[in-house]
């Protein structure tokens, strides 16, 4: 009758230092997992910025088309471009060209940006 008494009774002193060895691999594992997902939410930050700058970019250059400085004359000439934009999370170097479209004369056919954006990691 007194060993039904400490069956029943609060779990162990072993069970209870097993239980907690348990708890602790399993909440490392948790954590370890939720801290690897930081860093990649930053690079997609990061990549995504750095896709609105691009947008931005092209837009200013297509507001700037106008048929009589086409030719010469501004940022749409024919070349190579380099802009170091601040944003938010990191600075941007974007390095652009702007092509003529090979089969037209030159100077009166379409042309065409070849953009490239790049960061530094962090």
């Amino acid at each position: 009758m007194n060993n039904l008494r400490k069956n029943n009774g609060f779990a162990s002193i072993l069970e209870v230092i097993i239980t907690s060895i348990i708890f602790l691999i399993a909440a490392y594992g948790v954590l370890n997992t939720i801290s690897m997902l930081r860093p990649n939410s930053a690079e997609s930050a990061r990549k995504l910025e750095a896709a609105y700058i691009g947008k931005q970019i092209i837009e200013d250059l297509r507001n700037n088309i106008d048929a009589s400085i086409w030719v010469s004359g501004s940022n749409l000439d024919v070349g190579i471009y380099n802009q170091t934009v601040a944003g938010t999370y990191t600075t941007y170097t974007v390095n652009y060209v702007i092509s003529e479209v090979p089969g037209y004369p030159a100077g009166e056919g379409p042309r065409q940006l070849i953009m490239n954006i790049t960061y530094p990691d962090i």
